[in-house]
């Protein structure tokens, strides 16, 4: 069975770069650290450049009357958002992106201050809002994580049963298999023994659970999450990290392949969706705004 783990990675990184293993200064964790920095720089950099939709991941605000600022999620890449809509009659209808100096010209919509999304005018109602974000990838570990053995559906609950038990009451919940999305993101849940089991509210999830996934602490993983095509780049950028902080004379030769490496990698992702692009217009979306399907 083919090993995706962060453990595998570190060790095609090695041989990619001819580093020796068991290096007092390069441990595990230290590479582990390194190769998490260019997760979350150097791919994902790549990944909004194809444009493709990866890493988004949905957000639901309830807004109250009157208040206009909201807390971004804390795990939105680069503090930013992909889309804000308000849910009207069970529809989303995306609300325009305006700037701060516009502010007077009548116009309804959203703009980012700092770490808030800020409504404007001030809303008159409760309404939900669903906010899409880039997810920044959790850290890579080794340690720290169980796996799913069962899954069942209690009421509005699900129910895991884990390998051990949980690594804590709130935790992420990890696909094991490519694209290795996340499937709960700091999920509260309730652990209980000795079956070790975790409830988490069915609504509180992202994706369905599956028998082998990983439930981890909040901002953790064992394995990288994109898709499987970059892994061998972020092993190959790792590689040059390293091999250009001792000063290896490797390192140019190394990042020139992890350059190559990236161009063949753009040319995968893009384009991601191959077919056309349909735009359904009902009425009320011709009042509120266009709704895709």
């Amino acid at each position: 069975m083919a090993d995706y783990t962060a453990t595998a990675l570190v060790a095609d990184m090695l041989r990619r770069g001819y580093v020796p293993s068991g290096s007092s200064t390069f441990t595990t964790p230290v590479l582990l650290g390194l190769m998490s920095d260019e997760l979350r720089g150097y791919v994902v950099e790549l990944l909004r450049e194809s444009g493709g939709e990866h890493l988004v991941v949905p957000h639901t605000l309830s807004v109250t009357p009157g208040r206009t600022e909201y807390r971004l999620p804390p795990r939105a890449v680069a503090n930013g958002v992909r889309k804000v809509a308000v849910v009207l009659d069970g529809l989303e209808v995306q609300l325009p992106q305006l700037h701060p100096s516009a502010l007077d010209r009548g116009l309804q919509g959203y703009y980012l201050r700092g770490a808030h999304l800020v409504l404007w005018p001030a809303p008159l109602s409760a309404q939900t809002l669903r906010v899409d974000y880039l997810l920044r990838p959790s850290q890579l570990v080794s340690t720290g994580h169980v796996t799913v053995t069962a899954v069942a559906e209690v009421g509005t609950d699900t129910v895991l049963t884990l390998s051990a038990a949980s690594p804590a009451s709130v935790v992420d919940v990890v696909r094991a298999s490519a694209p290795f999305d996340v499937l709960a993101v700091s999920a509260a849940g309730v652990p209980s023994g000795p079956g070790f089991t975790l409830t988490l509210p069915t609504a509180s999830l992202i994706g369905t659970p599956e028998v082998g996934d990983y439930v981890c602490l909040p901002d953790e993983s064992p394995v990288a999450q994109v898709p499987l095509e970059l892994h061998a780049l972020l092993a190959q950028r790792t590689a040059y990290a390293v091999l250009a902080a001792i000063g290896e004379a490797g390192a140019q030769a190394t990042l020139q392949r992890c350059e190559d490496m990236r161009e063949q990698c753009l040319r995968l992702l893009t384009p991601r969706d191959i077919g056309a692009r349909e735009f359904v217009r009902s009425s009320f979306a011709r009042r509120l705004g266009r709704v895709r399907r």
